[in-house]
């Protein structure tokens, strides 16, 4: 899944072009590997572990200095295993915790970039939580009045269906929904570009 590249970069930004230029709507990308870091599981998973190893040295009769380094060494590597490898993570972390972390990352920045300041309130933030496996669509009312929160929910489902192949697959896919944002809401004579077009790639919050 490769996130930060030049061909993530121009497939954003041409994914972005393909709805601005026959559409009214104002497109934000914001990639994030985390949409929070919440190290309830690593903690969890290193002290199980820990504690499975001082058992287990403590019965067999290890040495004093094993019983004292192992289960910390242990400990530490079980949370590092827990960091570096993403399914282990979304395993421990339920989804509706996940979603609840992207939907209030996602409307946080909605609001932090000014996307609600559109004139025509046609601004849209797409969240991408790589990590999560998740997309937030974040909508100005210009936008949902137009579309019905249901439908950007469904592009989010299928943006988020795409993120295994990259960033390049994510953006073919928001592409794809430029022409369903060009009928309902069609570029005017008088649109101008009213925000950055560069994918934000934040970094995760601590």
């Amino acid at each position: 899944m490769a996130f930060n590249s030049d061909a993530g970069d121009k497939a954003w930004r041409d994914a972005i072009a393909a709805i601005e230029d026959t559409s009214s709507v104002e497109v934000v990308v914001a990639v994030r590997q985390y949409a929070r870091r919440w190290m309830v599981q690593h903690v969890i998973v290193g002290l199980v572990a820990a504690v499975a190893v001082l058992v287990y040295g403590v019965l067999f009769e290890w040495p004093a200095w094993t019983v004292l380094v192992f289960p910390l060494v242990t400990g530490v590597l079980s949370t590092l295993i827990v960091e570096y490898v993403p399914p282990l993570y979304r395993f421990l972390v339920p989804a509706f915790v996940r979603e609840a972390h992207v939907v209030e990352a996602a409307r946080a920045l909605f609001v932090a970039r000014g996307v609600h300041g559109t004139r025509d309130r046609t601004g849209m933030l797409v969240f991408v939580a790589v990590r999560a496996r998740a997309v937030e669509i974040v909508a100005d009312l210009g936008v949902i009045a137009k579309l019905g929160q249901k439908t950007l929910d469904d592009h989010a489902a299928k943006l988020c269906a795409a993120i295994p192949g990259g960033a390049v697959a994510v953006a073919k896919q928001l592409a794809a929904f430029a022409p369903e944002l060009a009928a309902a809401l069609p570029r005017r004579a008088d649109d101008t570009n009213e925000l950055d077009d560069k994918p934000i790639e934040v970094r995760p919050e601590a």
